[in-house]
């Protein structure tokens, strides 16, 4: 094989390897941005009911933060 012959199937191999982890990166930066809209609601809510006192524990417990995430139907 020549230096000038085309492998088209290694070629289509690597674009679709790039363009998968370009839409891997793509719904991370997704995920990211919809979590941190997420918590910034549920702390929103959580300060208009004054239940500020519970904003450390929200921050620290996955279970707790889950529980008021379904209370508050986010």
């Amino acid at each position: 094989m020549s230096i000038f012959e085309y492998d088209e199937e290694k070629h289509l191999k690597s674009e679709r390897e790039i363009w998968k982890q370009a839409g891997i990166l793509e719904g991370k930066q997704a995920g990211i941005i919809e979590g941190e809209s997420r918590l910034t609601k549920l702390l929103q809510l959580m300060m208009q009911g004054n239940q500020s006192e519970n904003v450390e524990k929200v921050l620290a417990d996955l279970e707790y933060r889950e529980k008021l995430y379904k209370e508050y139907h986010l």
